[in-house]
């Protein structure tokens, strides 16, 4: 905790936030969780743990099948270049390619539709 209850200053209160959104960018569980959800946003619902572990490996490494892209931990041109290029993404006649519509969405469309 850096803020002073007594007095608080806004730059204690940035260097907090700081520090949060720090830890939570390098928690060891980001890169797998960013990874799944944007597999699912590219359009692969139930993605394979491979998928998903090579996916994450682009995040924390930021190279991807030799390429280089920046290097470092949080890279999203090599994370997407993973999601894009990994072979199950690549196969369409693959059992869990296809991305299901959110409740949400459906519900849009179905009232468009009447």
């Amino acid at each position: 905790m850096f803020i002073n209850a007594d007095a608080p200053k806004p730059q204690a209160a940035l260097a907090e936030v700081e520090a949060l959104l720090d830890h939570l960018f390098h928690h060891p569980n980001t890169a797998v969780f960013i990874s799944y959800l944007l597999i699912q946003r590219f359009g692969n619902s139930n993605p394979s743990k491979s998928y998903i572990r090579d996916v994450a490996q682009a995040f924390k490494s930021g190279a991807h099948n030799g390429k280089v892209y920046s290097g470092t931990y949080g890279d999203l041109g090599a994370t997407v270049a993973a999601i894009l290029l990994h072979p199950e993404a690549r196969n369409p006649k693959s059992a869990t390619q296809g991305a299901l519509r959110e409740p949400l969405l459906k519900v849009i469309h179905f009232l468009r539709s009447m």
